[in-house]
């Protein structure tokens, strides 16, 4: 028996039935999770076209179709109304929620069928849904909890901030969520976000990316007192570098900020790395290879991280002339990430909590350069590698992230030549030769001056005088001699700079692709040292 327009059976049948086709072209933030159900910008608009439209009017009128003497308009000026308006996401909160027929011709009655400038875009406000639906409050309390589904909100690549009301960080487009790291500001979440909710504006005009886009969010603890203070710091540190007019490749950018208007929320959008430095070198501990082609390859990545620590230290120019240096203050495995792209791997410097800026105007700079030691102290504990200094009454300068970015590539080398376990002996021998105190790079026992930990020559000579190939042995003796002779120093005025670090860490890796590029008896032909040579060199950045 065909259930005729306008009774309760066809309302019944209808409306169950644009649920059932409705809810499959949704997405979820949980799995089986449908209170996470919400849908992206463009379902509700090409779900409710004409016909759909049409079903749905006709679950209103008294009769039957021609018969729509009860409502203030006819269906064709309703479909009409609500194609020219984009009135599908209200349709399509009213059907997932199974709004009774009294609300479905409240919303004719008062939205349709009033002018358009009448508010209608979702989500809307407690009293304009008590308008809407004569205050009857099981309605507007249904509407209220699901409209959010249908108005799921666009994110832009361009590092602005968004702030939101609380219950509008239901709209955020996360269609997977799940956390994958924490420290002491509080948690990363990598986050999936569907096509068309992630956009970049280029010269004034907005283009999407394709396909879903995995990104990073990192939430800061809202528990914490000083949250909103770290993340308002971190995100002024990022603004001051994404203003400069010379970019840097290894430096981390972000893509936004999202803040909740009462300070529940706080929250900084980033590229989704592969790995933290800390992670590739456990992750990897068994499976990397001892060769020259992997010791250049590795020192090119090295070299792209000094890089982007000589940019952070010279390279920034904002607006008006000035020029901004940047201490990044917690240079450490942890905070540089590994990506992927264009087929080549990058080594990029991020997390700027703890970094301290200062600018000069019309590029000068001061000589005068050291900051307060106050604020270099590491907020999450972990002070393995920051500089001497760090302890004492002297301030912390770029001299101090050298210090840093040295220690970083001795356990680099311990891992090339030893793996994840020898990296763990590494840090155990600090240990010990440290009392037991801490793993740091330096000395610093009671009555006595601060010196470099013993430990790092003495593994150093073991790195070198423990490699049977010539081309390894020296290009381990070149870098590691180099990190005790100019960069692992107590006096942080005598420390080369970043850039010369760079240049160090690049001559390495140039040295040993000569090797790499040469042939063995077997492979003589200059087709073959060409290739070969031109795959290497294009594969590290």
């Amino acid at each position: 028996m065909r259930a005729i327009p306008g009774t309760t059976a066809y309302y019944d049948i209808v409306f169950i039935d644009l649920f059932k086709c409705l809810k499959p072209q949704m997405l979820r933030k949980k799995e089986d999770d449908d209170d996470t159900l919400f849908a992206t910008k463009h379902v509700a608009r090409e779900f409710f076209q004409h016909e759909n439209l049409r079903r749905f009017y006709r679950c209103l009128s008294s009769t039957g179709v021609d018969d729509d003497r009860s409502l203030d308009i006819g269906e064709d000026e309703f479909v009409r109304r609500v194609l020219e308006r984009g009135l599908q996401p209200f349709v399509a909160t009213l059907v997932f929620f199974g709004a009774p027929n009294k609300a479905l011709k409240a919303f004719v009655a008062n939205v349709v069928a009033k002018p358009a400038d009448v508010g209608t875009k979702l989500p809307l406000k407690q009293d304009r849904l008590n308008e809407i639906f004569f205050e009857d409050p099981t309605t507007i309390q249904n509407f209220s909890h699901n409209q959010h589904r249908f108005c799921t909100l666009t994110l832009f690549q361009d590092s602005d901030q968004m702030v939101l009301e609380d219950n509008d960080t239901a709209r955020l487009p996360y269609m997977e969520e799940r956390p994958i790291g924490e420290g002491g500001f509080g948690t990363v979440w990598k986050i999936k976000i569907p096509y068309g909710h992630f956009a970049v504006r280029t010269g004034g005009e907005t283009s999407f990316l394709d396909g879903p886009k995995v990104v990073a969010r990192k939430e800061f603890v809202r528990s914490k007192a000083n949250a909103k203070k770290d993340f308002e710091e971190e995100l002024d540190r990022y603004k001051e570098i994404l203003s400069s007019a010379i970019k840097c490749d290894n430096v981390l950018l972000i893509y936004g900020a999202i803040e909740s208007s009462s300070g529940s929320t706080f929250s900084l959008l980033m590229p989704k790395a592969e790995y933290n430095l800390y992670q590739y070198m456990d992750h990897y501990g068994c499976d990397h290879t001892k060769s020259i082609e992997n010791m250049a390859k590795h020192m090119s990545y090295a070299a792209g991280m000094a890089r982007g620590v000589a940019h952070l230290h010279n390279g920034i120019e904002i607006p008006g002339r000035q020029k901004l240096e940047c201490f990044h203050m917690d240079l450490k495995p942890a905070n540089v990430l590994i990506f992927h792209e264009h087929d080549n791997i990058i080594w990029k410097i991020s997390d700027f909590g703890l970094s301290r800026t200062k600018t000069f105007p019309g590029g000068s700079r001061s000589t005068a350069r050291s900051l307060a030691p106050s604020p270099t102290t590491n907020r999450a504990g972990e002070g393995t590698y920051l500089a001497p200094e760090s302890e004492s009454h002297r301030g912390m300068t770029e001299k101090s992230d050298v210090w840093s970015l040295g220690c970083i590539i001795s356990v680099l080398c311990v891992w090339l030549q030893k793996g994840r376990n020898g990296v763990k002996e590494y840090t155990k021998s600090r240990t010990e030769s440290n009392n037991g105190d801490s793993s740091r790079f330096f000395s610093h026992k009671r009555f006595s001056r601060v010196k470099p930990n013993p430990q790092i020559a003495q593994w150093h000579r073991k790195l070198i005088s423990g490699e049977e190939d010539k081309d390894i042995r020296d290009s381990l003796e070149y870098i590691l001699k180099y990190l005790e002779d100019k960069v692992l120093l107590i006096d942080g005025t005598s420390r080369v700079r970043a850039g010369k670090i760079k240049e160090r860490l690049e001559n390495t890796a140039t040295k040993g692709l000569k090797r790499v590029a040469q042939p063995t008896y077997d492979e003589r032909s200059a087709d073959y040292v060409n290739n070969r040579s031109a795959s290497v060199v294009g594969s590290y950045r």
